[in-house]
């Protein structure tokens, strides 16, 4: 009984692909795609019919060791086992498809196989395990996929061939390609037991018992502890090797003679493996054999047959992948895809062995190759048995530009060969009938290469589509020249998977600064190599001197020069001259270039010094004060604007001071101030003013000073106070040096008095005379007039501005229009003709309050009335008045006004 569920952690070697030497790909026997799906372990399965092994999740199979599937001939799954239950391609039970006499813990418990002739029967071969001492034995059942609506049953179940048997069972193809031999070996015997199945069912030689076999007692006795019984027993690709794994013992290689069933020549492998051995497999052209030894340490071994000696296969051991904790490697499964891929007990992955045929490292073991979608691996896969042989041929060499080199698995038993390479372009190259031709393909792509082969009375064709890869190109430049102060980074280009240079170091990049031959061989992802190279001259640097770096005086241009010669020159501000003048402190460098194209590089660091005397900021000072400026101690010459010559001098006057220094190196420095002499502020405000009531003022200062602050008498600090009431005012005007005051006193003058009436109204044909009043020094009317009275005859707004000599004062009235009109005759003619007869005031209806009295030249009244419509007939106290000139007055109201008009003129009688 094998542990199956060991947890524990790993240590292994990988087989790597050395770029550079010839890679070998090989490609399955398999001419169909009856092992393309895979269902295994807890629930795990593969998916080779993209050509790559994808993980499947649909499985309905447990199982600890030995397995079995096989699909049809397009690698659509028809039915798997575990040895025990049969599911099919729905992953049901098959109706009949369980108690057959596997187990879980038998490392072969299972193994199907085709009958000869029939396309839809099948035999399942079934051992038990040493857990259950192998009492079960070898049995085979008959599934008829015609069966159950073509889902398939079990149609015979468990019929024994032999008991006991160990843990192992395979399949060969008779070397008729029609019928199968069905290995097993005996428990407690060295003897192996070979059925042989044919169109008829399983054979005898004697033709007594069914399914008699041929029996070859050879090698290792089989025996003893009931342990020895686990482990697998593997055929080669072609049939002529018998490998196999006795537990705790050995690894035993036999020949195979495919026409009889015999066994023989065994060679033992006992190094380095000598307990736990499980799992074997052959390298698809027989020259390797890979075993496996399980529970830690776990091991995978390669072994090379080529010599078919025993000491020499001992010794050829190559460990391929090593675990100490925790991947357990268990049985060895030769894929679709020409892999080996390996079971890791209670792993997630399978590892792979992906190049098989090619020695040591070169056989490029992956661990954790495959994902199984979170499925356990544990430690069978399926017994897959090699097909029915079928010629194969390999290549290597798939890169553009170069020779692929074909050969053929095995062409022992052939006649002749016609090979196709599918490449037109090559012209008559295209075909060979070589056994081992070799092709330069015209361009990189896909390219379906057949081989037909004749052998006997069969024709057999394989075609393979082979890809072409596109090869790299590298260029690392055109020889060149270096120079003792530079280095060269030789870089072939990004985007490479592996860098090899002639040191052997494997950088993407290679800095050199030495001359010499470099190269570099790069591949690309798909292995293809190129290589370039380059020769790299030195030439001496060219050597520059600046001079060191130095303080200079200000002013003082310095001339830079690293010397003629050079065909270039560039300078730190990109100016390209020999020469460099400056007058600037600073770091300044030259880089110049010879005629070998080497650059040289210099830097000089120069300081401009400008000694700095420092005798102060401009200064102020009071009238009658004095200060002294001192330039400073570390000069060795003074000199000050009068002539003297101390580090320090004393001023109380207004004026520019400087003082002139040199230092220690002859530098010369200035400096200078203004030094500024302020007297106490003298003020000055106007004398005593008077202004017009309703103006104001003014005051204005007149300060003469520097620096000076001003106050008010209420406070304010304004060189402007604005006066607009009668006082007396003062400001005061002070600086550092002192203060002066000064004051006004501002009389406020009365307007003069000017009334021209109250508003009025204007009848028509009237007048209003309008009266300034007297004792004005000037007038000035509204119309531009200046006297004292102002007639109007007609309504408006009225003004007059009068000036009593300081003030000017201003009268506005506004007179309206009235409506009522009264018309008075200029001449009477009392005759009593009936003309102008009589006096009187002729009024509109809108007059009222009326009176008219009429006067002598000498004023003596001759006649009145208070009735408008009353008239004078030219008398006086009722005789006839004399001739003449009489004068009248009339007096009236109008309605809507109040007012009392007073009309006076003249009338002339006359008989």
């Amino acid at each position: 009984m094998i542990n199956l569920f060991p947890y524990k952690k790993t240590r292994w070697k990988y087989c790597l692909i050395i770029i550079g030497f010839l890679i070998l790909f090989p490609f399955s026997t398999y001419a169909q795609k009856e092992s393309n799906i895979w269902y295994f372990g807890d629930y795990a399965g593969l998916d080779f019919n993209s050509g790559e092994p994808v993980a499947l999740v649909n499985s309905a199979m447990y199982q600890g060791e030995g397995c079995a599937s096989i699909s049809d001939s397009s690698g659509n799954i028809l039915f798997y086992t575990n040895g025990m239950t049969v599911w099919d391609k729905n992953h049901a039970e098959m109706p009949n498809g369980f108690g057959l006499l596997g187990h879980v813990s038998s490392s072969q418990s299972a193994v199907i196989v085709q009958k000869p002739g029939f396309n839809t029967t099948y035999y399942i071969f079934t051992t038990d395990a040493a857990h259950n001492d192998l009492v079960n034995g070898l049995n085979y059942s008959i599934i008829d996929m015609s069966q159950n609506g073509g889902l398939g049953d079990v149609i015979s179940k468990n019929n024994l061939l032999h008991t006991p048997v160990s843990e192992k069972v395979t399949a060969v193809s008779h070397s008729n390609q029609i019928d199968v031999w069905i290995i097993t070996h005996e428990w407690n015997s060295n003897s192996f037991r070979a059925y042989l199945l044919t169109n008829t069912g399983l054979n005898s030689i004697e033709n007594s018992i069914p399914g008699y076999p041929v029996i070859s007692s050879t090698g290792s006795y089989h025996g003893g502890s009931i342990w020895g019984a686990i482990g697998y027993m593997k055929a080669s690709q072609n049939g002529n090797k018998i490998g196999l794994a006795i537990h705790n013992d050995k690894y035993e290689i036999f020949d195979f003679a495919n026409l009889t069933g015999i066994v023989s020549n065994p060679i033992s492998i006992t190094s380095p493996v000598s307990i736990r051995q499980y799992g074997v497999e052959f390298s698809p052209d027989e020259s390797k054999l890979y075993v496996s030894k399980i529970t830690f340490p776990s091991y995978i071994y390669q072994y090379d047959l080529n010599s078919n000696k025993e000491d020499l296969v001992n010794k050829s051991a190559y460990l391929v992948a090593e675990s100490l904790d925790d991947h357990d490697y268990s049985a060895l499964q030769l894929g679709p895809d020409g892999k080996i891929y390996v079971a890791i007990n209670t792993g997630l992955y399978l590892s792979a062995i992906n190049n098989p045929n090619e020695p040591g490292e070169l056989c490029n073991y992956t661990e954790d190759a495959v994902f199984l979608e979170n499925r356990l691996s544990y430690r069978g896969l399926p017994n897959i048995i090699p097909e029915k042989f079928t010629l194969n041929f390999f290549y290597n060499n798939n890169c553009f530009g170069d020779t692929t080199f074909f050969t053929i698995s095995d062409f022992t038993i052939i006649d002749s060969v016609f090979w196709d390479f599918d490449d037109p372009a090559s012209g008559s190259l295209n075909y060979s009938t070589e056994f081992n031709p070799y092709h330069v393909f015209s361009e990189p792509d896909t390219f379906n290469v057949k081989l037909i082969s004749y052998y006997s009375s069969i024709t057999d064709t394989i075609i393979k589509s082979i890809i072409i890869n596109p090869s790299p190109t590298v260029f690392l430049g055109n020889d060149t020249i270096l120079c003792t102060n530079e280095s060269i980074i030789l870089d072939p280009g990004s985007g490479y998977s592996s860098y090899l240079w002639q040191d052997s170091s494997l950088a993407a990049t290679f800095v050199t600064d030495i001359t010499g031959l470099y190269w570099v061989q790069v591949s690309n992802e798909f292995g293809c190599l190129d290589i370039d190279s380059i020769f790299i001259e030195l030439f001496p640097s060219p050597e520059i001197n600046l001079g060191n770096d130095t303080a200079v005086c200000s002013g003082e241009p310095v001339l830079l020069d690293p010397g003629f010669g050079f065909i270039s020159y560039l300078w730190q501000d990109g100016s390209s001259n020999q020469f460099f003048y400056t007058n600037q402190t600073g770091a300044f460098w030259v880089q110049v270039i010879d005629s070998n194209f080497c650059y040289a590089y210099d830097t000089i660091s120069l300081e401009f010094i400008l000694p700095n005397p420092d005798i102060g900021n401009d200064t102020v000072i009071c009238f009658g004060d004095s200060v002294t400026f001192i330039a400073g101690e570390s000069f060795i010459n003074y000199l000050w604007q009068d002539g003297s010559v101390l580090p320090f001098f004393t001023a109380d006057s207004t004026g520019l001071v400087w003082c002139e220094v040199i230092d220690t190196l002859g530098c010369v420095g200035l400096d200078s101030v203004f030094l500024n002499i302020i007297f106490p502020p003298l003020v000055s405000l106007v004398n005593d003013t008077s202004f017009c009531f309703g103006d104001s003022l003014w005051l204005n200062i007149l300060p003469y000073g520097n620096n000076y602050n001003l106050t008010w008498q209420d406070g304010s600090e304004d060189s402007v106070f604005l006066v607009t009431q009668q006082g007396n005012y003062w400001v005061i005007a002070s600086n550092q040096c002192g203060s002066n005051a000064d004051s006004v006193f501002v009389n406020v003058q009365q307007l003069p008095f000017v009334f021209l009436g109250n508003d009025t109204i204007l009848a028509m044909n009237d007048y209003l005379i309008l009266d300034a009043g007297s004792g004005f020094e000037n007038y000035l009317w509204n119309d531009g007039s200046y006297y004292q009275t102002l007639t109007v005859n007609e309504a408006g707004n009225y003004w007059v501005n009068v000036f009593d000599g300081m003030c000017y004062n201003t009268d506005t009235i506004n007179i309206e229009p009235v409506d009522c009109e009264m018309l008075v005759p200029i001449v009477i003619t009392p005759n009593w003709d009936g003309d102008n007869d009589y006096f009187f005031a002729n009024t509109s209806e809108d007059i009222y309050d009326f009176s008219l009295i009429v006067f002598s030249r000498w004023g003596e009244k001759i006649w009145e009335t208070e009735n408008k419509n009353d008239k004078w007939d030219g008398t006086k106290n009722g005789k006839p008045a004399a001739d003449g000139t009489y004068y009248w007055i009339t007096k009236y109201k109008c309605l809507g006004s109040p007012q009392k008009f007073i009309r006076r003129g003249s009338v002339t009688v006359l008989r």
